[in-house]
């Protein structure tokens, strides 16, 4: 602009409401908004030689993918965590047009936008304001906490939690709480049963620390050696039962599954876990293990009959938009044209060269030519190894869609927690999407920054465990629009289900 001919032009530069109210813990940032200050006075003073005008507009919340978090809830003065109002981006660029159209003779040297009250319609859901969290340690209930983390997953083996708590200087430290059982409680709910896996202590000139870290009572399964155990003619409940056993903070050990099966030839190696012992007997089965909040083991699978908990949005005008944050992966990794599977009957262990057993399966969304061959080891007739197949292929298929949405609260608009096992109707316009998914793991989080927020990753519905409730999962396959806009190959052919296929085992040799 000075060495330009003709002379002069105008800068507008982006300043903050944090160079006059900063929020809590934000020194980098407000620093930078001050000196961005100072930089707005000093050209504005030099350019007036050359033609030049500067000026700076200081943004509130406006209403954008960034300060998402905000209208969820934000740190506050007196250390609380509230939603703030929020404008819309229109007025932001309004404000920034006017001070932009002036002639080169007038300036705006400083101007501050705000929101004084949200203006925009999101109107599908009111988020619940406030979660109690606590740890329950020996009926004591731990609070306050200056950020958190807990997360439950299906295919996780074991949830887990961490915790950061700020302590007063000079406070009596607690004692040592590894190795503790706890709960971890929201809104007086049970939401994970554990065991505190470490404890550790922060301490500087000005400052106390604690944090907690730990996972579900899986941990103990997780971690320690399965006792060599002859699991055949056992039903898989007594299996569970019997692996189980040695802790007695394992209250109880539950089936949900519409049939309780008999173990063939089971194999426990030498080495394994009792998780992967367990995990392995489950599967076989076509069942899969967890814990409840509560403690309870449970060997089973999904219930498809339950009604979505809610409906969340992603539209395009932002008018039914409760999504922060939304993210679409599909992936082909794990996905085959077509799957041999050979296993041996009880009759050909002799010879390990031989397999008399064959189910060959042939999946329909797949235009690439991908063959593989898996060998089953514990099935000792067909029927066996098409139920370990469908499993193997059920899991293959789930890690090819995951959806992934970020909402600001750890509550659906009826005020239940979200919890893995749910169903959840999501809508995404610009995708095309309109189906109900199950939801496989969900994060509970706090940060200073981030303030309240919940992530929730949803796969395919009725596709992990499709034998544990047969008739319900059929009746999930057939409900309508259940699956718009999860494959838009499928979608664009006309074809049916692979998921169905695959289930009603309408695909093999």
């Amino acid at each position: 602009m000075r060495r330009q001919m003709p002379q002069g032009g105008r800068i507008i530069n982006n300043g903050s409401i944090s160079a006059h109210a900063p929020r809590p813990g934000s020194p980098g940032y407000t620093v930078t908004k001050h000196a961005i200050t100072g930089l707005t006075k000093v050209l504005a003073l030099d350019g007036r030689a050359f033609g030049i005008a500067c000026g700076q507009i200081d943004i509130g919340n406006a209403e954008t993918e960034l300060a998402a978090q905000i209208a969820a809830g934000v740190a506050q003065a007196d250390g609380s965590i509230r939603a703030e109002p929020m404008m819309e981006v229109a007025q932001v660029a309004e404000a920034v047009l006017h001070m932009a159209n002036l002639p080169l003779g007038a300036n705006v040297l400083n101007m501050t936008i705000m929101a004084t009250t949200t203006t925009t319609t999101n109107s599908t859901i009111r988020v619940p304001e406030g979660n109690a969290v606590a740890v329950r340690i020996g009926g004591k209930e731990h609070r306050d906490w200056q950020s958190y983390d807990i997360d439950s997953d299906f295919l996780i083996p074991a949830d887990g939690f961490d915790f950061d708590i700020g302590l007063p200087h000079g406070q009596t430290e607690l004692p040592d709480l590894s190795g503790e059982s706890c709960e971890v409680v929201i809104n007086g709910e049970v939401v994970l049963t554990g065991i505190i896996d470490s404890q550790r202590h922060n301490k500087s000139k000005g400052s106390r620390d604690l944090r907690l870290s730990g996972r579900d009572l899986a941990a103990l399964l997780v971690d320690c050696s399965a006792p060599q155990l002859n699991v055949q003619s056992m039903t898989v409940l007594d299996a569970a039962k019997k692996l189980a056993a040695p802790w007695p903070q394992i209250k109880a050990v539950v089936l949900k599954a519409e049939d309780n099966p008999k173990l063939d030839k089971i194999d426990i190696e030498p080495g394994e876990t009792v998780w992967q012992a367990l995990t392995h007997i489950a599967n076989s089965v076509g069942l899969h293990p967890w814990f409840e909040p509560g403690g309870t083991l449970v060997v089973g699978g999904a219930d498809y009959s339950s009604a979505p908990v809610a409906t969340l949005c992603w539209s395009r005008n932002d008018r039914r938009r409760n999504i922060e944050r939304l993210s679409i992966e599909w992936n082909t990794e794990n996905r085959y044209s077509e799957v041999t599977f050979l296993a041996q009957s009880h009759g050909r262990q002799g010879d390990s060269a031989k397999h008399d057993l064959k189910w060959v399966y042939h999946d329909p969304d797949m235009s690439l030519h991908k063959p593989k061959t898996v060998v089953v080891s514990d099935a000792d007739n067909l029927a066996a190894l098409q139920k370990q197949a469908k499993k193997m292929l059920s899991d293959w298929r789930l890690e090819g869609f995951t959806l992934t949405a970020t909402v600001g609260d750890h509550k659906t608009e009826a005020g239940v927690l979200w919890q893995p096992g749910q169903r959840v109707h999501v809508i995404d316009e610009e995708h095309g999407i309109d189906a109900v998914f199950f939801l496989m793991g969900r994060r509970f989080s706090l940060s200073r920054h981030g303030g309240t927020q919940t992530e929730l990753r949803l796969k395919e519905d009725g596709v992990w465990t499709p034998d544990a409730y047969a008739k319900k999962s059929e009746q999930a396959r057939k409900r309508k629009g259940k699956k718009k806009g999860v494959s838009k190959r499928r979608a664009s052919k006309g074809r049916g289900s692979a998921a169905q296929k695959l289930n009603g085992l309408a695909v093999f040799e």
